[in-house]
């Protein structure tokens, strides 16, 4: 999936990275699921790593 420079984190504005079937915010890694080949970019459908939860 080839992200648009425009599609930022929606809790801290850092770019996205894709991560399996996530996108990974760089900047507080934060994990965002992709459903049916779309991004879901909900703070609430987020989740953190485990090493980070």
């Amino acid at each position: 999936m080839q992200l648009p420079e425009t599609i930022v984190c929606p809790v801290c504005f850092s770019r996205l990275a894709e991560s399996e079937d996530k996108l990974r915010c760089l900047g507080c890694s934060r994990l965002y699921p992709i459903v049916d080949g779309l991004p879901v970019l909900l703070p609430g459908r987020a989740t953190l790593p485990a090493s980070q939860a």
